[in-house]
């Protein structure tokens, strides 16, 4: 009877252990909380209820800092919410992020046009609009921002291309209404605000809020996205010493520098190396392993060659090898079949020294391909 309280709490204990290991597997790993915070903020933000959501997008930004799309989804709730300031913070982290962010450019516009700074609204707006043009909300609000700034042409052209792009915008055709007047364009201006009011007495609802002058595919909420992270174990790599199997007796023969060729444009890298005995030798692939193809071709000995350069030298549809040396250089012009001719006098070449260079393409520009000229450059 001693040992029941004993036996019961191992129970007990046991019981715990077993739960608390359940409660654990069960547990959401961060990546399945990020998914299901921003999912939840993205209801919450099509339903309206931007503060909510503004909560459930906080919770993802902590499980995932580095996030861009959960900074924006983050500042569409601000600007819903009415919170300009909190919305201009989260474009800014978005474009330390990603500099070339369209859609943070624009919000950013939005939320300092909310906040009477024209100016620099209208700056973020240009930022927008040269990475993505095209967006007719991004040219209203860039029109609101220059008729702000008393830039009224200016303003005129944005309202216009909204209304190529929207004929039936309501606010453009007030806004154009009010700035043909300031120009003095009488007749337009009252064309305009016709136009504005029958559009408006066709609506189901008449009232326009500044959300839904900003609505466009940048206050869209985003999907959440989490890059799949790497197997933490790796991939197991093996390295095998293949040289024996793949090149035979001609390993300790050949030597460098050599020159990747595929004379029959086959996908069989065939490789061009100096013979040991002098001069240079084509090592023909065939299934991987390398056969010498012809004899060597004569090379003065002692030459110090350095490197070898492949390229179409004439564009006959065949690669060439240029090997440079500190005390020769070679041109093997290369035919179908591996048939290869030294073309070092022929290519201006002859006595030509150099220990390093590169195949430059002179007149990639002209109208006739064929007409280009290839040079090694060297030092």
């Amino acid at each position: 009877m001693s040992r029941s309280p004993i036996w019961v709490g191992c129970a007990f204990l046991a019981l715990a252990v077993v739960a608390g290991s359940l409660w654990l597997s069960r547990a959401p790993t961060p990546a399945a909380g990020f998914t299901q915070l921003m999912n939840r903020g993205n209801g919450l933000l099509e339903k309206g209820d931007a503060a909510a959501a503004v909560a459930a997008y906080a919770g993802a930004l902590r499980l995932s800092p580095e996030s861009t799309d959960v900074r924006l989804n983050l500042a569409n709730a601000y600007l819903l919410a009415g919170q300009p300031e909190g919305a201009a913070g989260m474009c800014r982290q978005t474009l330390d992020l990603d500099s070339n962010s369209a859609a943070a450019y624009y919000l950013l516009g939005c939320a300092l046009l909310r906040m009477n700074q024209a100016e620099p609204a209208a700056e973020a707006f240009q930022q927008s609009w040269k990475i993505d043009p095209g967006v007719p909300a991004l040219d209203f609000q860039m029109g609101m921002a220059q008729e702000a700034l008393g830039q009224v042409p200016d303003a005129i052209r944005d309202f216009e291309s909204v209304i190529r792009a929207v004929p039936d915008h309501p606010s453009a055709h007030y806004q154009l209404s009010q700035l043909y007047r300031l120009a003095g364009r009488t007749g337009d201006a009252a064309r305009e605000l016709e136009a504005h009011r029958q559009i408006l007495a066709r609506a189901s609802s008449p009232v326009i809020t500044e959300a839904a002058l900003e609505s466009c595919k940048y206050t869209l909420p985003l999907s959440p996205f989490v890059l799949s992270q790497p197997d933490p174990h790796g991939i197991p790599v093996r390295y095998v010493e293949e040289t024996a199997a793949a090149f035979g007796t001609l390993a300790a023969g050949c030597r460098g520098p050599m020159a990747v060729i595929d004379y029959d444009h086959d996908g069989r890298p065939s490789i061009l190396a100096q013979a040991a005995g002098g001069g240079f030798l084509l090592l023909d692939d065939r299934g991987g392993h390398f056969s010498a193809l012809g004899r060597p071709l004569r090379a003065p000995a002692g030459a110090g060659y350095r490197v070898a350069l492949t390229g179409d030298l004439d564009n006959d549809g065949f690669d060439d090898v240029v090997v440079l040396g500190e005390r020769d250089s070679r041109v093997f012009k290369f035919y179908e079949h591996g048939r290869i001719r030294d073309a070092t006098r022929s290519a201006g070449l002859d006595g030509v020294r150099g220990s390093a260079g590169l195949l430059a393409d002179l007149d990639f520009f002209v109208q006739h391909p064929d007409q280009n000229a290839t040079a090694a450059l060297m030092r």
